[in-house]
C-alpha cells in the first residue's frame, strides 16, 4: 500500500491550545493528504471531538505548563473515559528534555515530537507508529502503550536512558 493511500484513509485530532500552531500541525496532515482533521484548543473542545468521534491519531500539545498534555493523554487512556483507549497519542513538545519523554511515557503517550514540527516529522511517525506500533497492555483504567516494551524509535535519542524510571 503506498503512503498516499495510508495517510488518506486517517482520521487525526490536534490538541494545541496555541491556535495558530493548531492550525499549521492541520496543514501539514492536509499536506500529507490526511482525510479528516479536527483541532481543538483546549481540554473541553478535545473531550466534545473524542466523545463524538474515533481518531486514527491524535497529536497533544505539551508546551507551557503541560497540565493539558498530561491530563488529556491520562483520559485518553481510561478506558470508562473514552471509547477508544488504544488510538496512538503523539505528544508535541518544545523542549526534547528527558523528562518530557518520561512524562510522555508515564501518562500513556507513544511518541514524543520536538516542535518546530515538519511534514516529515509527522510522516514518518505516523507511519513508524502504524508499520510498528508499540505493545499495548489493558490494566484496571489503562489502555495504552506497555511502558517496559516500547520499542526504540519512541526513545529516539534517549535509547541508551534506563527505561524504566
Amino acid at each position: 500500500m503506498s503512503s498516499e493511500l495510508v495517510f488518506s484513509a486517517l482520521r487525526v485530532l490536534v490538541v494545541d491550545e496555541d491556535k495558530a500552531y493548531g492550525r499549521l500541525v492541520d496543514r501539514l496532515l492536509r499536506d500529507l493528504t490526511v482525510r479528516e482533521t479536527t483541532v481543538a484548543a483546549d481540554m473541553d473542545e478535545a473531550r466534545a471531538a473524542v466523545d463524538g468521534e474515533i481518531f486514527d491519531f491524535i497529536f497533544v500539545d505539551r508546551s507551557g505548563d503541560g497540565e493539558l498534555g498530561a491530563a488529556l493523554t491520562t483520559l485518553l487512556r481510561d478506558k470508562s473515559q473514552t471509547p477508544a483507549p488504544h488510538v496512538p497519542v503523539i505528544w508535541m513538545v518544545s523542549e526534547g528534555s528527558v523528562e518530557n519523554v518520561k512524562t510522555a511515557i508515564g501518562v500513556g503517550a507513544d511518541h514524543v515530537l520536538v516542535k518546530p514540527l515538519s511534514l516529515g516529522d509527522i510522516g514518518s511517525t505516523i507511519k513508524g507508529l502504524t508499520d510498528s506500533p508499540a505493545e499495548r497492555t489493558d490494566v484496571a483504567n489503562y489502555v495504552g502503550p506497555c511502558r517496559r516494551r516500547l520499542p526504540s524509535h519512541v526513545y529516539g535519542p534517549f535509547s541508551g536512558q534506563n527505561r524504566r524510571t
